[in-house]
């Protein structure tokens, strides 16, 4: 019986001290809760990527990034580092004598789906050769963005799982606004489930921003090997 009693006393103590220990325990929960959409988010752009690297690969692709890097969510590429591996030996070049790659970055913007839920939409962002090296991605309403403007196009799934995102909305982006001005699909991996952004102005809007990755399109597949040995020297 001497049990119980200290059972029922302790709670009724803990009941009681509810209201003084209110507001420490909101102020954990909504730590705890800001946490795990974070990491919610992260993961979802994690899997988006994942999807990407994963869809419409081709025999003559290369991804690079930056060394011990074990996705495109942990690897940083500056300028200059970006500069120097499109120049290397193995990337086809067109009939100009212009390499065939494309610095690229990842970001995450909020976004409120259709059932009134906070949400988050991977923003991916390519240099102007993107179009060359990924070919599948198709206008469907619109027009491209244009470089040095804040423009985004959003993916045809995106527009109809988020609100906010039609053609002509605006998107903030660090606190500036950003419109679409076109509407894309492709083939079932990243570019079906983001928005998509010209990597320079981007980097521009976002100091703090760099490169993810390289994306090439190589001579041959067998010239993987003369780009990774100039890469890794």
């Amino acid at each position: 019986m001497g049990g119980f009693r200290h059972f029922f006393a302790l709670t009724g103590t803990a009941l009681r001290s509810i209201p003084q220990r209110l507001g420490a325990a909101l102020v954990t929960v909504i730590s705890i809760s800001t946490v795990i959409g974070v990491l919610v988010a992260m993961l979802a752009l994690g899997e988006g990527l994942e999807s990407f690297s994963q869809t419409g690969v081709r025999a003559d692709g290369v991804v690079v990034m930056s060394s011990g890097a074990q996705s495109s969510m942990n690897s940083s590429l500056s300028v200059a580092d970006v500069t120097k591996i499109i120049d290397k030996p193995g990337i086809r070049r067109d009939a100009q004598g212009r390499p065939l790659a494309s610095g690229t970055v990842t970001h995450i913007v909020d976004g409120v789906t259709r059932t009134n839920q906070h949400g988050s939409i991977g923003l991916f962002a390519a240099n102007t050769r993107w179009r060359e090296i990924w070919p599948e991605v198709h206008l469907l309403a619109g027009r491209y963005f244009q470089p040095g403007l804040h423009e985004l196009l959003v993916s045809d799934v995106i527009r109809t799982r988020f609100k906010g995102v039609e053609l002509g909305d605006e998107v903030r982006i660090n606190g500036s606004p950003w419109t679409i001005v076109g509407v894309v699909k492709g083939n079932g991996g990243f570019f079906d489930d983001a928005l998509i952004a010209d990597a320079d102005t981007l980097l521009a809007a976002l100091p703090q921003a760099t490169y993810s990755s390289v994306t090439a399109i190589l001579e041959t597949p067998a010239t993987f090997g003369v780009l990774s040995q100039a890469v890794s020297s």
